[in-house]
């Protein structure tokens, strides 16, 4: 049988290679390379087990086929003595197509024995070298896409084909009549020149691959012998060569993904069921050292009730070409039974059919699984029966899962509920709000929704209020949970409460005060639009707190006290003047006049009162104030400094008038003087009177 490193040789000979069969003295044809199938011109299975002769004398069925028994006798002492026989010459007919006649050309004949290690012959080579001058020859080398060239036994070049000129980058002209070692230095070309050498000497051909230095090129190069030197043929094989590489890389990568993947996987044959190759995962998941696994077969590794199930599984992954994913049970070298999920593909192993496996352990997953139908189960029998309305929907907004209480309060069957678009149910003045509030979970992980509408059963609407959670990462729910409740009365109630606002807010327009309005149980503190325009508020709704944060930090606590008296007291009115904040921070002076309300068990339940803008008014009595206080400065200017320098001009005026006999001209002068001041002091006194006259007024008010 031909081998593969002589197919390997004889394939890439450009020159014509024929294998035959020892059976004398047919010589049956086996095998045939490209090249002689050129030469033919003939189909390989219409050349195949024909006798060699036939081959060389009768495939046209010419009438030129020339006497062949000086070829048989070369074949015969070939195989009789085991030698290489040389025909020089030999008649080959072969059609031309072109020209629609037969054409002859001239072939030496080498016929050679291929042996066995024990030296029995086991096949006979026949190769066809052209005459180099002759024209058929020189166009089947020209034609080839391979280097070529012949050189005689004194290292002559003889030939030099189109491929020898593009490889070698070297014309025929400047080689041909040239010595080879002379045009390509045997310093430079040590290694050809020593196989060259042992070829001419030996007479055996040979195929070699080298790196070519001076191209920086990897070449393929078979060398024949001949009677007349050696016949090169060469290609450039560095693209091959490459792709060997990175194939070979690839290949080690291929092993390296198989041998340290961290799944186990193996490669069992076909046939017998036989593990021929195990990784190492394998080995450590299952406890089996890799000695024991490949004594095994794959039915060891199944309990036996399940062989059967695996064999006929195989037997659909042969005949189909492609093995189904499975689960089933293995038997770890320890006993234990372990869930697998395995998956194989169908591979030429080693020259047979195998199935190449991978084997997940899904022991833990399958636990999970049962426990998270379990915790399903249990989540299911806590919301089912719940006093709200408990759906599940899609993270697109479809519903999954409606518990009892829904389909109770909406009156509406589940089926007409789930699988249905949730939005659907929603009232289409509602509905782009709760959608936005829906699809706000993308960035939050719970949502609250303000009251809505959704139509029940009837065709009428129910006011749901819902909290949504984001709950598509627990395996046990896998959507988006909405608890809802019934706020329909609630939202009547509410309504109801609007219109009264309204009302209240047409009759205190009557007012230029703020009107508020507490309801205790709630802690909302809801205020009429005057607020609006006197504190500048822009939303009239508000709670305890909010009130708190407004009234001055300094009034706070006198206040709080104030009212807590009161309530304390069971009172029923409060009047207090304080500083309350503006929604542009500023602080305006407020009269707060409240009335509180309590119900039957004396618990207070509601506060109403107004506010009355005092700032004004507090403001004027301030500047009044100020202008009092400036009076009273006066006054006291008057009373004290003004005084006292009358005072002296009185008393001196005294001390003059009687020190000045009554006939002295300056007498009168000086009773003027004095009758003046004391004119003077009557005023001064009369104005500190009516001052002190006013600030006893205001101390009584």
């Amino acid at each position: 049988m031909l081998s593969k490193e002589h197919q390997t040789l004889l394939q890439a000979a450009p020159q014509p290679q024929i294998v035959v069969d020892t059976d004398a003295p047919n010589f049956s044809v086996t095998w045939l390379n490209p090249a002689a199938l050129l030469l033919a011109n003939l189909a390989s299975d219409q050349l195949l087990e024909r006798s060699v002769f036939d081959l060389f004398c009768s495939i046209t069925g010419s009438a030129h086929c020339l006497d062949n028994s000086e070829i048989r006798l070369a074949f015969q002492h070939s195989l009789d003595h085991k030698r290489a026989q040389q025909i020089d010459v030999h008649r080959y007919t072969k059609s031309d197509p072109e020209a629609g006649r037969l054409q002859s050309s001239v072939w030496h004949v080498i016929i050679y024995p291929v042996c066995d290690a024990q030296g029995d012959i086991m096949f006979l080579v026949v190769n066809l070298q052209p005459d180099a001058s002759q024209h058929v020859a020189s166009r089947i080398l020209e034609s080839i896409t391979d280097g070529f060239y012949a050189v005689d036994r004194d290292w002559t070049v003889t030939y030099w084909n189109k491929g020898a000129e593009r490889i070698l980058q070297r014309s025929r002209e400047s080689i041909i009549g040239v010595n080879l070692w002379k045009a390509y230095p045997i310093g430079e070309h040590e290694a050809l020149y020593t196989v060259y050498q042992k070829v001419l000497k030996e007479k055996v051909s040979t195929h070699i691959e080298l790196f070519y230095t001076p191209l920086d090129k990897w070449m393929e190069i078979s060398i024949f012998p001949s009677e007349r030197g050696l016949s090169v043929y060469f290609k450039d094989v560095n693209d091959r060569k490459i792709s060997d590489e990175k194939l070979m890389e690839a290949k080690k990568q291929y092993e390296d993904l198989f041998d340290l993947s961290p799944l186990p996987q193996w490669v069992y044959d076909l046939k017998t069921f036989i593990i021929i190759d195990i990784n190492r995962a394998a080995i450590q998941h299952y406890g089996y050292s890799k000695e024991e696994f490949l004594s095994m077969s794959i039915r060891d590794l199944k309990p036996p009730e399940e062989v059967p199930i695996l064999e006929e599984v195989v037997k659909i992954a042969v005949s189909s070409g492609s093995f189904p994913k499975t689960a089933g049970r293995h038997i770890t070298k320890s006993g234990a039974l372990i869930n697998v999920q395995v998956e194989g593909n169908s591979i030429m192993f080693e020259g047979r059919p195998c199935m190449l496996v991978l084997a997940v352990d899904v022991t833990e997953t399958t636990k999970a699984r049962q426990d998270l139908q379990a915790s399903e189960k249990k989540f299911r029998a806590l919301v089912q029966d719940g006093s709200d309305l408990q759906t599940i929907l899609t993270p697109e907004g479809y519903f999954i899962y409606v518990n009892l209480t829904t389909t109770r309060i909406l009156e509406m069957p589940e089926d007409r509920i789930v699988g249905k678009f949730g939005f659907d149910f929603v009232h289409e003045e509602d509905r782009a709000r709760v959608m936005n509030d829906f699809f706000t979970l993308d960035v939050k992980r719970t949502q609250d929704i303000a009251p809505y509408r959704f139509i029940n059963g009837h065709g009428t609407y129910v006011w749901l209020e819902t909290i949504i959670t984001n709950r598509t990462d627990d395996p046990a729910v896998q959507g988006i949970v909405a608890n809802s409740r019934d706020v329909t009365s609630r939202m009547a109630i509410a309504q109801q409460m609007e219109k009264n606002i309204d009302r209240f807010n047409i009759v205190s327009q009557a007012t230029s005060d703020a009107i508020w309005d507490l309801d205790v149980s709630t802690g909302i503190v809801i205020w009429n639009d005057v607020a609006k325009t006197v504190f500048g508020f822009t939303v009239t709704t508000h709670d305890t707190e909010w009130w708190g944060n407004h009234v001055h930090p300094d009034d706070l606590s006198w206040v709080t006290a104030a009212e807590d008296q009161v309530v304390n007291n069971k009172g029923r009115r409060l009047v207090l003047e304080y500083r309350f904040r503006c929604e542009d921070g500023r602080y305006k002076h407020i009269l707060d006049r409240s009335f509180m309300l309590y119900d039957a068990q004396g618990q207070l339940k509601r506060v109403i009162g107004s506010m009355q803008d005092m700032t004004d008014r507090v403001k004027y009595l301030q500047h009044v104030e100020a202008q009092n206080e400036h009076l009273k400065n006066i006054a006291w200017t008057q009373s004290h400094v003004v005084r006292a320098p009358l005072s002296r001009i009185m008393g001196i005026a005294d001390l003059l008038q009687y020190s000045l006999s009554p006939d002295d001209p300056n007498a009168e002068l000086i009773q003027h003087l004095s009758s003046s001041a004391t004119e003077l002091d009557d005023v001064i006194r009369d104005l500190v009177k009516k001052t002190e006259d006013i600030y006893k007024q205001k101390d009584n008010s």
